[in-house]
Formats: structure tokens, C-alpha cells, sequence
């Protein structure tokens, strides 16, 4: 390895003094070559991973598995209740906006359980909560009850401002099951 000679100066001045910089080899970027040649090499190798089928996989048969012959209704958005025991589904049918509030149809379904259901609406835009006018036909004492198997449809009256909304759905400990959007 050569050193570089320090330059001198005119007769009768001192040499420039020595720096440790004039002795460092020039900067490659091999470094951070070999840094990307392997982080694409990496992702190379993930991405065939994902697109190929391990060697031990069948391909999918045309002929359906059999299952349960339990066959849920297609109808509505499913719930279930918090300790898991209770499934149904619900989901409103039709909406009518009236001067003084919001009324909807809601069609409801319990599995196999019985359940007490109540409902509210909670605005979108100030997230204020409205309870439903208990008629005594469909809603009764704030809340609708179901028999396991059963399915029942009605209409809930809100009185509230128009606006977006979300009509929330609990069972009878006021633990929330689900919610559904009206627009407004």
C-alpha cells in the first residue's frame, strides 16, 4: 500500500500537516449493493413461497364435502349473544323518515334460544342516543322477545332529528349484540 506524500510548500515554509483522511482507501458502495442484492433475493424467495403450491396439496375436487344439515336462513345480519349461546340474525327491512322522528321495519330471528332484544338509535353526527316508543304490538316494555326458532317483523318508531344514524341492537342485560346504519 502506498502512502500519499504530504504537498509541500514554497522553500523556508513548513509542510501542511498530516491528516489521518489522506490515508483512508476511497469509499465503495459495496456494501449497500450487497445489502439490496440480499433483501431482494429475500423477497424473490418469499414471493415464490406464496405462489406456489406445497408439493403435498391436492387440488381443489369439482364434487362438494358434505356438512351439517343445519341450514341457516340466508336473510339478515347474524348476532350472537356475549357468552356465545345464543345466534340469530336481523335486519331492517324498510325506513320512513316522518317529521317527528324515524320509523323502521325490522325483520328479527332467534336459532335456538329465547331472547329479549331492545333497541336505540344513536346519531352519526352529534352521537346522541334516542329509545324507541314502546307501542305494545311489536314492542313491548322497550323491547321485542323471541322463542327459539321463531322470526318476527315489525316496525320501531324513533323520535329523533334526521340524520344519519345507527340503530343498535342488545339483549335483555343492555349488552350490545349489534347495530345496523340508517341514512339520513
Amino acid at each position: 500500500m502506498s502512502q500519499q506524500q504530504p504537498d509541500w510548500t514554497s522553500p523556508g515554509q513548513p509542510p501542511r500537516p498530516t491528516n489521518i483522511n489522506d490515508f483512508t482507501p476511497p469509499r465503495t458502495s459495496l456494501p449497500l449493493i450487497v445489502v439490496a442484492v440480499a433483501v431482494g433475493a429475500a423477497l424473490l424467495v418469499v414471493l415464490l413461497m406464496l405462489t406456489q403450491r406445497p408439493s403435498g396439496q391436492l387440488a381443489p375436487t369439482a364434487t362438494p364435502t358434505p356438512t351439517q344439515a343445519t341450514a341457516q336462513p340466508s336473510w339478515g345480519l347474524p348476532f350472537m349473544t356475549e357468552d356465545e349461546s345464543c345466534t340469530g340474525r336481523w335486519e331492517i327491512t324498510g325506513q320512513n323518515w316522518r317529521g317527528n322522528g324515524l320509523e323502521i321495519e325490522v325483520r328479527l330471528g332467534s336459532d335456538q334460544c329465547s331472547l329479549d332484544l331492545s333497541f336505540s338509535a344513536v346519531t352519526s353526527a352529534e352521537a346522541l342516543s334516542y329509545e324507541p316508543v314502546v307501542d305494545g304490538e311489536f314492542l313491548e316494555y322497550g323491547g321485542v322477545h323471541l322463542q327459539p326458532g321463531q322470526e318476527r317483523s315489525g316496525s320501531i318508531f324513533f323520535p329523533m332529528p334526521r340524520e344519519p344514524s345507527i340503530i343498535m341492537m342488545a339483549d335483555g342485560d343492555y349488552n350490545q349484540l349489534s347495530a345496523l346504519e340508517v341514512v339520513g
